[in-house]
């Protein structure tokens, strides 16, 4: 009994002490860390957020006023006091034309609609440039991998060239170079495990996290499949870049729209009851305003987008 506890004890010991072991890391998983923890990518739905509320905002009209307005308050002679005061409540309510509010709700959708085009964009750059990284990594692995077997054969041709010296069937300049050569290729080596430590941490800096693993899988396809022209228009035609540009195209002509409604001066129209103190009389009152526009305010906004 005492011997199966301290063999226990050991095993525990052993397993809390031994670390983690490395996992080997592929493509997909590479893509995936990198969607869901990119901080670039991470900003986008805040991002939308901040234009579902803009839409939200842009929806909402006017609210109505209340206007109260006293005449002969205070007056002298006549009108001295409060006893031909005239009390006058209304509410009011703006009234916009020109198609103001469907202009607004325009714009905001199409701010939202440009940044899911640059999210799109975004995300196809940064999956584009996690691949390319990943496939550094897998070269540098590769020529690591082929340098060390060669490395391995340079150090058999030693021995072998040290024995025929030794048996006087050799010169002692032949196992001089190969040693060179050995020399030289654990300088490579040194040099490329260097480069796989940065390549590692270029790959790891996608998605802002350390992740342990050992070595990245994959293979390096020897026949690319070279796509028809018809489906080279086809994808030129769906890039998110283009469809980046289209929808730009879209805000500026959504707030060029907005501009000219804004130009559009807009009616307020009142409805009340006025009291008059003299004579203690009840009577209703309308009234409408609207701005006495002699320019269009909003000609420098225009032009200015119109450059845009």
């Amino acid at each position: 009994m005492a011997i199966f506890r301290f063999g226990l004890a050991l095993l525990l010991i052993t397993l809390i002490n031994t670390p983690a072991l490395a996992k080997n890391l592929s493509l997909r998983e590479a893509l995936t860390q990198t969607l869901n923890q990119n901080p670039t990518l991470l900003q986008f739905p805040y991002q939308l957020r901040v234009a579902e509320a803009t839409r939200m905002q842009a929806a909402l009209r006017p609210n109505p006023s209340l206007d109260i307005e006293f005449e002969n308050l205070l007056g002298s002679g006549s009108q001295e006091g409060l006893s031909h005061l005239e009390t006058t409540l209304a509410f009011s309510q703006v009234i916009e034309l020109g198609g103001k509010l469907d202009s607004r709700i325009a714009v905001a959708d199409a701010e939202r609609e440009l940044i899911e085009a640059e999210f799109n964009y975004a995300k196809i750059e940064i999956l584009a440039e996690t691949t390319t990284r990943f496939y550094r990594l897998l070269l540098l692995q590769e020529l690591e991998k082929h340098q060390q077997i060669y490395l391995s054969r340079l150090q058999d041709t030693y021995q072998l060239a040290q024995q025929r010296f030794n048996l006087g069937g050799a010169p002692r300049g032949e196992s001089m170079r190969v040693e060179l050569a050995i020399a030289t290729n654990q300088a490579k080596l040194e040099e490329l495990g260097n480069q796989l430590v940065q390549a590692r941490y270029e790959l790891t800096s996608m998605w802002a996290e350390s992740t342990e693993f050992n070595r990245v899988l994959g293979n390096f396809a020897s026949d690319i499949a070279i796509p028809t022209r018809a489906k080279l228009e086809s994808a030129v035609m769906r890039a998110p870049e283009l469809l980046k540009l289209f929808d730009s195209e879209r805000l500026l002509t959504a707030k060029l729209e907005a501009l000219k409604a804004a130009a559009v001066a807009d009616v307020r129209i009142g409805a009340g009851v006025r009291h008059n103190a003299a004579n203690d009389d009840f009577g209703f009152v309308l009234n409408a305003s609207i701005p006495f526009q002699l320019s269009n305010p909003q000609r420098g906004n225009i032009a200015q987008n119109r450059a845009e």
